[in-house]
């Protein structure tokens, strides 16, 4: 708790003083800016979930921005899987990736986001 005031400016050291436990003091930051998490998240998802590969766009360009919408997300507490990451990233593509896709659900490879770039690039230097 001591680490937690330390860290804190005057004002909300000031704001904290009667609180007991470093429990009580997270609840408080929590209602004080709890509201701003939850629009940045929002506003994460929404981005990824309305984000579509230009035609022309390297995959690498493309899957960057996704990967940044999905940390975004995460930072501000979304909890998504990483099976579930992968359905958001193939919503998002091209559809000159459709051969790519139907080939990784044959399969149903289990991959990491850099992984699943590596392979799109590895595929889209081949077409």
């Amino acid at each position: 708790m001591c680490y937690i005031r330390a860290s804190m400016s005057n004002v909300f050291q000031k704001q904290h003083e009667e609180h007991q436990t470093a429990r009580q003091i997270m609840d408080n930051l929590e209602e004080m800016f709890g509201e701003q998490t939850i629009q940045a998240k929002t506003d994460a998802i929404k981005g990824l979930m309305n984000c579509r590969q230009k035609v022309g766009t390297p995959i690498k360009e493309h899957m960057m921005k996704v990967m940044a919408y999905l940390s975004e997300a995460q930072t501000n507490r979304a909890e998504i899987d990483s099976a579930t990451q992968l359905v958001m990233v193939f919503q998002t593509l091209s559809k000159d990736f459709n051969l790519f896709q139907a080939c990784y659900n044959l399969n149903r490879k289990e991959m990491s986001l850099t992984e699943l770039m590596k392979e799109l690039q590895a595929f889209e230097n081949i077409f």
